[in-house]
């Protein structure tokens, strides 16, 4: 066994929002962790600079540098936290 997957499904499948950051997608067993979270219903936001990977099961794809995008998307959830 992988060491750490199941701790990784586990949490997947506690996730309300799951992020797919900067992936090809066909690493294996990882590539598998967003469906787990799909499965229970977590909203997934996939970022990625050359495709989306998962375009059947995300809810919200971003093209983009993850490093750019991930501090403006901190940077919104902050003003609305405020």
């Amino acid at each position: 066994p992988v060491q750490g997957l199941p701790e990784a499904i586990y949490e997947s499948q506690k996730s309300d929002v799951f992020l797919i950051l900067g992936t090809s997608g066909v690493v294996w067993p990882a590539a598998s962790l967003p469906g787990h979270a799909k499965r229970v219903d977590a909203k997934l936001i996939e970022i990625n600079a050359n495709e989306i990977c998962f375009p059947s099961i995300v809810d919200i794809s971003i093209m983009g540098k993850t490093g750019e995008i991930l501090p403006e998307i901190v940077e919104r959830v902050r003003s609305l936290r405020s």
